[in-house]
């Protein structure tokens, strides 16, 4: 996915053929017009060519002002589609890590709705979460050992 990278005009000399049929092999289903790629490419070099290396958008961002969607609509949408990829794995990670704190030998025979409520309540801990309202839901439920708990 990263491949999408050498379309930015700062880096448009490492854009081989090699490259560029990846690209299109990976972003082919996610493109409006997969037809017109070869040309859009051609163009989008062209653009690029007389422009000092200085002056050449070098992130993602402006290199995504500069691809008009009625010129270079496949390479607009390979734009988008990097920006709103996450950039690292962090919040999957510390949920991992979450749930192996949660789900110790000791707790091994415990089922999964309680597993997944408490590593929502971890994941989700900067949240307040009121006792009252969480053993009236309880009681609702119907279970017996409800009446043994009390407001304190």
């Amino acid at each position: 996915m990263m491949l999408g990278q050498n379309l930015v005009p700062s880096k448009l000399a490492n854009l081989n053929d090699t490259i560029q049929d990846e690209l299109i092999e990976v972003y082919s289903p996610d493109l409006p017009d997969v037809n017109t790629w070869e040309q859009e490419v051609t163009r989008w070099k062209v653009k690029f060519s007389d422009i000092p290396k200085a002056k050449l958008p070098g992130t993602l961002k402006s290199s995504l002002k500069q691809a008009h969607q009625d010129f270079y609509p496949n390479i607009k949408q390979i734009f988008v589609l990097l920006l709103t990829m996450p950039v690292t794995s962090v919040c999957c990670e510390r949920s991992f890590s979450g749930l192996r704190r949660l789900k110790t030998w000791e707790r091994s025979t415990m089922g999964e709705e309680r597993l997944c409520g408490l590593a929502m309540l971890h994941t989700h801990r900067d949240k307040d979460v009121s006792r009252e309202d969480i053993l009236l839901r309880f009681h609702r439920t119907g279970h017996r050992r409800i009446g043994k708990l009390t407001f304190d």
